[in-house]
């Protein structure tokens, strides 16, 4: 699972959550397996963001024990 957000406290929500969840655990983001085709840009929002400079928060998880 990827989750990736430009909001700092959302983003730290989302670990909360996330940390708090059996049977997931936190990944590099380079080794999660359903990362975009490299050819992929990115949504447009990414797009924008990353022109005005905005930080991006990622995050990839994975099941474990399955």
């Amino acid at each position: 699972m990827l989750v990736q957000t430009d909001h700092p406290e959302y983003f730290g929500q989302i670990q909360s959550v996330l940390a708090g969840c059996d049977g997931l655990c936190e990944i590099a983001w380079e080794e999660a397996g359903d990362m975009p085709d490299a050819d992929w840009g990115g949504t447009n929002y990414e797009i924008k963001y990353a022109r005005e400079g905005r930080d991006i928060y990622r995050m990839a998880m994975e099941v474990v024990g399955a």
